[in-house]
């Protein structure tokens, strides 16, 4: 977890004329990846693979999954000394899933390897000196290793970071809400809304890597799907209101990089849901 470099005083913002080409070619970027190559795994991927899985089972589930995720971005705008600034987000997800489906009497497992990117474009608006806005945009698109395209996913929505310092101890909060629009091969879905709510504590470890000072600590994230309705085509209903993830994390003062890739947090969680339980490893605050 790092301090919230983006909260200061900060001058008025440049004229409107000079932001919209970088916006649009940040838009622009954003979208350009239409080939089915890759896609950002969604927390509701496990999901949207079972119901790809048809057969008229009579129940179904993920018994085991495995997510890695990797933030790549690149800051267009830099915040500091201004109002707001502009990043391209490029994040990179593997994802290992045990499915599960029962038969009769039969449990008939099947294992599926997921490859996903989500190009996208993300505003950083400083509010406080604890907060910060992040408006953002993106498109995801997935495939398995095997090389069958997924489908496609078009999310907008806004996410808030808090980051609290007292004494040896450091906070960051969460908070977000966003609106996804998916395109899936053989699930029928319905446009859906996802609200957050996540908090990671941590403690000065005592003890310096590569010359940084040690944090760690624990972190919790929930998320609800009101209204969230999945069917396959086999007329099956999917019920998925909320998932959890609780675990474990590690961050530096200032941030570790692994060739010249920043690693602000990593962590090990596990995630759970109505259908699906699992560990799910990550190399950021997801806020």
């Amino acid at each position: 977890m790092t301090s919230n470099r983006y909260n200061r005083d900060v001058p008025a913002p440049p004229p409107l004329r000079t932001v919209l080409p970088v916006v649009a070619a940040a838009i622009l970027t954003a979208l350009w990846p239409v080939a089915p190559a890759t896609a950002q795994a969604s927390e509701l991927e496990p999901v949207f693979l079972i119901g790809r899985q048809g057969g008229a089972a009579t129940d179904a589930g993920a018994s085991s999954l495995q997510v890695y995720r990797v933030p790549i971005g690149v800051t267009l705008l830099d915040p500091q000394g201004r109002p707001w600034g502009l990043r391209l987000t490029f994040p990179v997800s593997l994802g290992f899933y045990d499915l599960q489906a029962t038969t009769g009497l039969t449990d008939l497992v099947s294992r599926v390897q997921t490859v996903s990117v989500a190009p996208g474009v993300e505003f950083l608006v400083p509010v406080s000196r604890l907060w910060v806005l992040k408006p953002y945009a993106e498109v995801g698109l997935g495939m398995t290793t095997s090389g069958e395209f997924t489908g496609a996913q078009y999310t907008a929505g806004l996410r808030a970071r808090g980051d609290y310092t007292n004494g040896p101890y450091h906070m960051a909060v969460g908070l977000g809400a966003h609106y996804a629009s998916p395109r899936l091969s053989r699930v029928n879905i319905d446009d859906y809304t996802t609200l957050e709510l996540a908090g990671n504590v941590q403690r000065e470890l005592g003890f310096r890597v590569a010359g940084r000072d040690a944090r760690g600590g624990v972190y919790g994230i929930a998320r609800w799907f009101p209204g969230l309705r999945v069917e396959d085509a086999y007329d099956r209903l999917f019920d998925v209101k909320h998932v959890w993830e609780l675990g474990v994390s590690f961050s530096t003062a200032p941030e570790l990089t692994l060739w010249k890739l920043p690693l602000p947090w990593i962590a090990v969680g596990y995630r759970f849901g109505d259908m699906f339980n699992g560990i799910r490893i990550s190399f950021d605050f997801p806020f």
